[in-house]
């Protein structure tokens, strides 16, 4: 639910991102009614939806409903985890806060293109150090890693879960540990604060190793900028290859 924090800074806000592809549809829609901001209401040039600038993965289709678990209807929206994609969200927020604040428009184009080429360039280094991780089997607990795994080519031969967002069932689990010996599956890919209870019963049935990785900035300490997420993620999946 929405903090009272969070309610005054939307307040104050001049411009809000949405970043997760309706996957804030819970809470967002009541923190902008409460905040009574016009600048950042639905529509406004201050509303900014991100995932207009990529192309999303993973759609789901034909009907959906809540059985199905927890779709997403506009697709996979860990869309970031694509470095690609976060250029291409990097230059519409340039676009648009030069809409916003034209008197700002040089300074937000040269910020844009000192991050592309500083991303461009660390793009090269995370590609030569994750050749390795190309060979290596891979799965993942929730479809969390789609977009990693289609940035750098590596494979990922599924997911614990059996529908997205809920515990395994006990036969979901069986399957997935014969699944896991038989296509010798060395890596488990699973975000920091997805349970582990499942994990660490894989892992001792199967000797799969268990890698907990951050989804965003902030998700582990140190973990502080988006080169700072990329350069971990990159460096933990290397090294466990």
């Amino acid at each position: 639910e929405p903090k009272p924090s969070m309610i005054l800074a939307a307040k104050r806000a001049d411009m809000l991102v949405l970043v997760g592809a309706d996957l804030e549809i819970g809470w967002l829609p009541v923190l902008i009614k409460s905040a009574r901001n016009r600048k950042i209401s639905t529509g406004s040039k201050g509303y900014l939806n991100a995932s207009t600038a990529v192309d999303l993965i993973g759609k789901p289709q034909g009907i959906i409903d809540r059985s199905m678990g927890d779709i997403h209807p506009q697709g996979n929206p860990h869309y970031l985890l694509d470095p690609m994609n976060g250029l291409s969200v990097a230059q519409l927020l340039s676009k648009r806060l030069s809409e916003i604040d034209p008197s700002g428009t040089e300074i937000y184009q040269k910020n844009f293109e000192s991050f592309r080429q500083k991303l461009l360039k660390k793009i090269d280094e995370w590609q030569s150090k994750m050749v390795g991780a190309r060979q290596t089997t891979i799965m993942q607990y929730h479809v969390s890693w789609n977009y990693l795994a289609k940035a750098f080519g590596f494979s990922i031969i599924g997911q614990v879960e059996d529908k997205p967002g809920m515990p395994p069932s006990p036969s979901r689990l069986k399957a997935v540990i014969e699944s896991t010996k038989e296509k010798n599956v060395k890596l488990l890919l699973m975000t920091t604060y997805q349970n582990q209870k499942y994990s660490q019963l894989l892992s001792e049935k199967t000797g799969i190793r268990v890698l907990r990785l951050p989804m965003s900035v902030g998700g582990v300490k140190g973990v502080k900028s988006y080169f700072d997420l990329f350069d971990y993620l990159v460096k933990s999946i290397s090294d466990a290859k």
